[in-house]
């Protein structure tokens, strides 16, 4: 019985080609999110070792073209899409 379940779930191949088209089509939007991350990457280690609402305030702050891509990539990347 046990080995019945396991023969019905098939696993898919990798492929790269996938990923290539991905990343050939969607590249403007995965650099624009590694630059905001890049930017406030202080910020973010800032806040996991002691979070205040001050903290989360003052990124939002000092960086808000970084978070306002980082709000924004969603819709930017569904425009992409075919």
């Amino acid at each position: 019985m046990l080995r019945s379940c396991f023969n019905s779930v098939r696993l898919k191949k990798f492929d790269f080609r996938q990923i290539y088209i991905y990343l050939k089509s969607n590249w403007i939007s995965l650099l624009l999110v590694f630059i905001a991350l890049w930017d406030i990457r202080f910020e973010i280690r800032l806040l996991i070792e002691n979070f205040t609402f001050i903290g989360l305030f003052f990124a939002i702050y000092n960086h808000p073209l970084a978070i306002l891509v980082l709000i924004f990539i969603p819709k930017i990347g569904n425009n992409n899409t075919n």
